[in-house]
């Protein structure tokens, strides 16, 4: 495990949940005039997935001609216009590299694609969306970046490489969620900002999917105050799973996921993200090609060293890319 120099903590922003919510607001404000004309020059698409599913994108096209399409995956309740995946996308674009930034099923606006809701096992569909990705906008490299939920969902696409038209030239994975069983733990137990958080944007996602889809009779999710109430509610009503506990497992990250990965790898994590734990990673035995970047400090996903749009994981991930390109 690489224990990063690299990243430099301000002293005002050692609190993680301080370096979250300023960087959640910060970033959201900088955004509509930072990365206003590369949100204005976004293309929107409807990408058809596996099995009739539908997932929306938006495609930036860099000024000059590129030969690496980076693939960017939001976080739960995120979306494609997250501040995170926007900043990175951003500069990535900035630098010659193609983006398109997914969104994962009823995230964004996309909740009218598909009748039945999201849940985080759905990797079939990602993978069946990256192939048609591949197939329809063909470039020489592929990489994929991230974050949170997302960065499970890349680490498991890296296990199902054989499944793409292309192999990924990187992948990274950005305070991935290992263990999923502990980072709802985290967010019932921990800092009450993080639940009250989450319950509110899943209750409206859930709200715009029952106006849609009013035979789901997904109403009384309004109802429930916690995460862990919500979750033993939908689970065994609207996913293959029994149990919230076989919910979880099944998209966990444990050793025999990580001994699937293919690609040169790159797993980056703070030491005080208070949502995805590190002692999560430590318990996986990754292989040699996985590399992973702990920073000190750095909070879930956050990573300023300044009062910028662009975050050191930004800069950090589009070094490694024009690296590679050169």
């Amino acid at each position: 495990m690489n224990k990063s120099r690299h990243y430099q903590e301000p002293w005002y922003f050692k609190n993680p949940h301080f370096h979250n919510v300023f960087s959640n607001l910060y970033r959201k404000l900088q955004q509509k005039n930072v990365a206003k004309d590369y949100q204005n020059q976004a293309k929107p698409m409807v990408i058809d997935a596996d099995a009739g599913v539908q997932l929306s994108a938006k495609l930036n096209v860099a000024s000059t001609t590129s030969s690496t399409l980076a693939i960017l995956l939001h976080g739960w309740e995120g979306s494609c216009d997250s501040s995170y995946v926007v900043s990175c996308g951003h500069l990535l674009n900035q630098n010659g590299v193609n983006t398109l930034r997914l969104n994962f099923r009823d995230h964004g606006d996309s909740h009218h694609l598909n009748s039945a809701p999201f849940n985080s096992t759905l990797i079939d569909e990602v993978v069946g969306a990256l192939r048609q990705i591949q197939q329809h906008h063909p470039h020489q490299k592929f990489v994929l970046i991230g974050f949170s939920l997302g960065g499970n969902f890349a680490l498991r696409v890296a296990a199902r490489q054989h499944c793409l038209s292309v192999p990924l030239e990187k992948i990274f994975a950005v305070c991935p969620a290992i263990d999923p069983a502990n980072v709802m733990m985290a967010l019932d137990s921990g800092n009450p900002i993080y639940e009250r958080y989450f319950l509110k944007k899943w209750k409206k996602s859930l709200s715009i999917k029952q106006s849609l889809f009013p035979h789901l009779e997904l109403n009384q999710a309004q109802s429930f105050r916690r995460l862990t109430e919500l979750n033993h509610y939908l689970i065994p009503k609207h996913t293959p799973f029994a149990s919230v506990e076989d919910y979880f497992e099944a998209y966990r990250i444990g050793d025999n996921a990580a001994k699937h990965i293919q690609g040169a790898t790159h797993i980056i994590s703070s030491d005080n993200d208070p949502i995805t734990q590190l002692q999560d990673l430590k318990k996986v035995r990754w292989p040699e090609h996985v590399r992973l970047v702990v920073t000190r400090g750095g909070a879930h996903c956050a990573f300023l060293d300044k009062l910028s749009f662009t975050s050191w994981v930004d800069r950090y991930i589009t070094q490694l890319i024009l690296e590679t390109n050169d």
